[in-house]
């Protein structure tokens, strides 16, 4: 009987101590999963990622020689974590570069860009070193099967006092949409700048109801849109607004080409008066 009962109580102590084991295991285990989370949330933000291992590990009540362990592999994780920011420091550095040299690139064809446009703006304009505009109110109302070459010999002829013929002319017609009874405006390209030299002064020293113009590129007809409203505003100032071969003059001044960038976005498209 007494051997029985001993019998039971040693396997009572059995089953609690190894119950007490399995609980100690699972509470170990449950603090190196805490652990390994927290390693795994915690390294790529802070550094320090060894001391933070064997600071968990130490609250986890772990053996000495698990301790040098965790600290070695945290030591291994530190180092490739500090490889990757090295390689990533070289990336950033790299893409820095190669964005430094695209701006220069880009700022490089743009002022590129702006030569060309100047470039091709005094060829345009060189074209149209033989064309004038001409308009007013003694220009002819626009007709069905008009000849506006006809129309100009006959216009420049009665208004000018020049003799003019149908063989100074390469070609003229008028300009924008047709609108029959309305004083459209012609443009004429002459066989050469003497005739037109010849048509601008008559008109300046005449001053008939027509007016003739240069034709100018967009570019220098919205500066010139531009320079005529100042002088309006400062006439006290500037006596004379004119182009003469496509450059623009106020008064006695030439009008620099670094004054260009300064009105031209403010300009629109205008019809000027010669004289």
């Amino acid at each position: 009987m007494d051997e029985a009962a001993k019998n039971s109580r040693d396997g009572a102590t059995v089953n609690h101590n190894t119950a007490a084991d399995t609980n100690m295991g699972e509470q170990k285990q449950d603090s190196l999963s805490t652990t390994t989370t927290t390693t795994t949330t915690t390294t790529t933000a802070i550094p320090e990622v060894t001391d933070i291992i064997s600071r968990e590990l130490k609250n986890a009540n772990l053996s000495g020689d698990m301790l040098s362990l965790v600290n070695i592999i945290g030591k291994v994780i530190q180092s490739q974590f500090d490889t990757y920011l090295i390689k990533l420091d070289k990336l950033n550095n790299a893409k820095d570069e190669k964005i430094s040299y695209l701006e220069s690139k880009v700022s490089a064809l743009e002022i590129k860009v702006t030569e060309l446009q100047d470039t091709i703006d005094d060829v345009d304009q060189y074209e149209r070193r033989d064309t004038v505009i001409i308009s007013g109110p003694s220009l002819p109302d626009e007709s069905t099967h008009e000849n506006p070459s006809d129309q100009i010999v006959n216009t420049i002829k009665q208004h000018l006092h020049i003799n003019m013929t149908p063989s100074d002319i390469n070609v003229a017609h008028r300009l924008g949409p047709k609108q029959q009874g309305k004083k459209r405006p012609i443009i004429v390209k002459l066989q050469n700048r003497a005739k037109k030299s010849e048509l601008v002064h008559a008109c300046i020293t005449v001053k008939p109801q027509l007016y003739i113009n240069e034709s100018l590129t967009p570019k220098r007809r919205s500066i010139y849109t531009v320079v005529r409203n100042i002088r309006a505003q400062h006439k006290h100032l500037f006596q004379l607004c004119y182009t003469s071969d496509g450059k623009i003059i106020l008064g006695s001044l030439l009008i620099p080409s670094f004054l260009e960038a300064a009105v031209q976005g403010r300009a629109g498209g205008h019809q000027a008066r010669a004289g």
